[in-house]
């Protein structure tokens, strides 16, 4: 227990492979910053335009396919 802490505590974090955007790196980075309290909080990371947009985007997703489906139910129900 007490080397597997130590390895986490010394040691970088193996590298994020190069296929993932600049922004995910930087945030993994900083969310596996060893010092606590460098690491972003919950509202910094949501705040961040990325994930503003990610959010948005799924809400939208999310929203059409809703809309889809109740558009073809509609047809099974009886008027």
């Amino acid at each position: 227990y007490k080397n597997v802490m130590s390895k986490i505590l010394k040691e970088k974090h193996a590298p994020i492979p190069s296929h993932y955007s600049p922004f995910i790196h930087n945030l993994i980075d900083s969310l596996l910053e060893k010092d606590y309290e460098k690491r972003p909080t919950i509202q910094q990371i949501c705040d961040r335009p990325e994930i503003i947009d990610e959010v948005i985007d799924i809400k939208t997703f999310i929203t059409v396919r809703y809309l889809n489906w109740r558009l073809n139910i509609q047809k099974y129900i009886p008027t």
